[in-house]
């Protein structure tokens, strides 16, 4: 099994890796299919890479660098 490239936390000034998928649970409470899920990386099946900050007790996206299938180029937020 490939190790799978983990997400980023920014946390108190640091960063450390996540390895969960926070994102993942946004798609399946909104009902919908992640964008990513037609891209295929051994080393990264949920097609994404997102960076995530802890303010006030909350957890936000502030970075995302994703890939759909058949796009020459990685996808962001704006497009997410």
């Amino acid at each position: 099994m490939t190790a799978q490239v983990p997400e980023k936390l920014n946390f108190e000034g640091q960063t450390h890796s996540l390895c969960t998928e926070p994102l993942k649970q946004y798609f399946e409470l909104a009902g919908v299919k992640s964008p990513f899920d037609d891209f295929y990386s051994t080393a990264l099946w949920r097609g994404y890479v997102g960076t995530w900050d802890i303010t006030n007790d909350h957890l936000y996206l502030i970075h995302l660098q994703g890939w759909i299938a058949g796009k020459d180029e990685p996808c962001g937020l704006d497009e997410l």
